[in-house]
């Protein structure tokens, strides 16, 4: 610091949002300026109040605490078809998957695979379905569908109850953040299935 009769000169260093007054460098770092300035104390005073604002634009924002969007869930409808498309594909976990905590709690993964092994042994597959009616109350959905099924090539109809509650969820990935719900089974739908 030079102290003249009626002007001081600083180096003043904006580093990283930082601000000093003082001969030092911040090499290597984004945001470095690095200038002596002559000038009145007046000026100086005016020239950092300036020199916050820009410090302050250049800091980093923190990551936003509010999701940036709502992810729409499947309807009833759709969580149907993909009930029916995994159960034809044999695929024990994506069932699993489907269940609430609510059905986890009672029954395990082995249980569904035990499921999919009599849909085997017997060739049970679902060939359609139609939906007969529905009751929503939220946050529960009833869906009743007529189910068709061809067990060992012959072709029967059930009409079976899904009940289905909305669950809440969040999603973080590369710093995206968003929530949304989904349905999931809330009955152990198979117990239906043994009357075929």
């Amino acid at each position: 610091m030079q102290i003249n009769s009626t002007n001081i000169t600083y180096a003043i260093t904006i580093c990283n949002g930082d601000i000093s007054i003082e001969n030092t460098t911040c090499e290597g770092k984004v945001g470095v300026f690095m200038k002596p300035i002559d000038m009145t104390k007046t000026k100086l005073i005016l020239f950092l109040i300036i020199l916050t604002f820009i410090a302050g634009c250049l800091t980093e924002l923190p990551p936003q605490k509010q999701p940036l969007g709502k992810i729409t869930p499947i309807p009833p409808e759709g969580v149907i078809e993909e009930f029916i498309l995994y159960y034809n594909e044999r695929d024990s976990k994506a069932l699993y998957n489907m269940f609430s905590d609510n059905v986890k709690t009672n029954y395990t993964l082995e249980d569904v695979k035990r499921e999919v092994e009599i849909a085997k042994k017997h060739n049970i597959t679902i060939v359609g379905w139609k939906k007969v009616g529905e009751l929503f109350t939220p946050p529960t959905v009833i869906l009743k569908a007529n189910l068709t099924f061809n067990v060992d090539g012959n072709l029967t109809t059930k009409i079976i109850d899904f009940p289905m509650v909305f669950v809440e969820y969040e999603v973080r990935r590369n710093g995206v953040y968003a929530t949304g719900s989904k349905l999931l089974i809330d009955e152990w739908v198979f117990d239906d299935f043994i009357l075929l």
